[in-house]
């Protein structure tokens, strides 16, 4: 017998599977199955129980698939919600019915877009965007149309600040452009910042503000340009600590910022040398009031974010919700130690855990007397006590014998800095 005598002849039934061998001379039947359809077979079979199974599932709903104890079967339990279909499309994924939740959104609203809205601050300053105040002459109806851009000047975490002129009047101008599609603590410190630079911008030692335009993505505060801040004169210029004869003359002028804010129940709360700026005549002024805190009765009540860590007082570092004006204190006696080592006293602390330790347990910084002047020394440890009731508050500082000096005491910074510019 060849094999072009040998045909097979394969035939499936639904659970049968028969091999027959047929011949051209019909003179015998030899019935056998090879391993290739030995497996065919086996498969038909897998097939044929999974097919059965199948139908089991669909002919009973109260079938289990998993018992959870040998004797009992768990009761099926009945959803809250009567109202469910169970198992509508035959689906056994997953033994336990799905619950809806009839939850009624049509009467929510977003409280924290009706806290801003209505908060006294944000009326304020709505009143006063589209007004910008240039020499005298105030020009309404302003837009951020009205600027051309001229170059970038910084970029920090809540903004990025543009140098620009105002097209009517050539005026250049510090922009400093603020987020409003952010969260709901980022949008309270846009308001904050632009609240206090329009209350206080009049002081000779606070950056001064023209006014506040806005689009319907974006805030733009509109301040004066100022030739740098303390942060580049220490890091980027001097690459070192400040004169202290220098230092002394800035103190007197950040000394009476901060007092002044103190004046008007607020708290600046995020004092560093980077929010000190320098303006072409060497006098200083406090800008970047994002996080600044309402004080009542002297203690902080509202405020928002918590500044630069390397700055923090001791009692806010303990998250002691009661602090004052005083905090402010001990991150500007940090400022002047910053100022004339070149370095904060804390340079070496890398890691958030160990820098937040050491201010909390550490003793206070202290300049050396090779360092600075015995009275420079003085005006700096009363600034850095971590007893918050023996620092000094503003008033003692002003009344202090270093301030008193260089208040009066001619020094010119201004030939001084334009010189360092100019090679820089």
């Amino acid at each position: 017998m060849t094999c072009k005598e040998t045909s097979y002849n394969i035939k499936l039934t639904k659970n049968v599977h028969v091999s027959k061998m047929s011949t051209s001379n019909n003179n015998g039947i030899n019935s056998f199955i090879s391993p290739f359809h030995r497996r065919l077979h086996d498969f038909e079979e897998i097939i044929s129980r999974w097919r059965s199974r199948r139908h089991i599932f669909s002919a009973s709903k109260t079938f289990t698939i998993f018992r959870r104890s040998a004797s009992i079967d768990p009761k099926e339990k009945e959803s809250v919600n009567r109202n469910i279909v169970k198992n509508p499309c035959n689906c056994y994924t997953s033994p336990i019915p799905r619950k809806t939740m009839n939850l009624d959104f049509s009467n929510l609203s977003s409280p924290e877009k009706q806290d801003i809205i209505s908060s006294e601050r944000f009326n304020e300053v709505r009143k006063l965007v589209g007004t910008l105040r240039i020499g005298g002459q105030e020009y309404h109806n302003c837009s951020p149309n009205d600027l051309e851009y001229i170059s970038d000047i910084g970029q920090g975490a809540f903004g990025r600040v543009t140098k620009a002129s105002f097209k009517k009047t050539k005026e250049l101008m510090a922009v400093k452009h603020m987020d409003l599609m952010g969260t709901f603590d980022e949008q309270k410190r846009v308001i904050m910042d632009c609240y206090v630079i329009l209350t206080t911008h009049t002081h000779n030692h606070i950056v001064n503000c023209y006014g506040i335009l806005i689009d319907t993505i974006s805030v733009y505060i509109c301040m004066e340009v100022m030739a740098t801040c303390l942060h580049n004169l220490i890091y980027q210029i001097l690459k070192g600590g400040i004169p202290e004869v220098y230092v002394c003359k800035f103190l007197v002028g950040i000394l009476d910022g901060l007092y002044f804010l103190k004046t008007k129940n607020l708290m600046h709360r995020d004092v560093k040398p980077s929010n000190m700026l320098l303006n072409w005549d060497g006098i200083v002024k406090l800008c970047d009031f994002g996080v600044a805190g309402t004080l009542v009765d002297s203690k902080i009540v509202t405020s928002i974010g918590t500044g630069c860590m390397l700055y923090l007082a001791p009692e806010r570092v303990a998250s002691n919700p009661n602090y004052d004006s005083k905090a402010d204190v001990w991150s500007f006696g940090i400022s002047i130690y910053e100022m004339i080592k070149g370095q904060t006293p804390y340079e070496d602390a890398h890691l958030p855990f160990i820098l937040l330790n050491r201010i909390k347990n550490d003793p206070p910084p202290k300049l050396k007397n090779s360092e600075a002047s015995p009275e420079l020394i003085e005006f700096l440890d009363k600034c850095l006590q971590k007893d918050v009731h023996e620092r000094a508050r503003y008033v003692d500082l002003l009344d202090h014998t270093l301030i008193k000096v260089f208040r009066n005491k001619e020094v010119d910074i201004s030939l001084w800095l334009q010189d360092l510019l100019i090679d820089f």
